[in-house]
């Protein structure tokens, strides 16, 4: 499970928990890179469906993933 933060650059923040159903057990560099690739997927869908009212991608400042569990 990961927790992703959203800044905005209104200096305010939002998360969202994400959760990988086979995650290998001993990531790779690719691994990350793959995770990297589908938070940003997820945040462009939450931003284009609503998720984030009054929001677009371009209040978007930075994204960060924190690993919240090992499943």
């Amino acid at each position: 499970m990961f927790m992703v933060i959203i800044k905005w650059k209104d200096g305010t923040s939002s998360s969202m928990n994400l959760s990988i159903q086979h995650a290998p057990a001993n990531p790779t560099e690719e691994d990350f890179k793959d995770l990297l690739t589908m938070t940003k997927a997820v945040v462009d869908t939450a931003l284009n469906d609503g998720s984030f009212p009054g929001r677009s991608k371009k209040d978007l400042d930075t994204i960060e993933i924190i690993t919240t569990s090992a499943n």
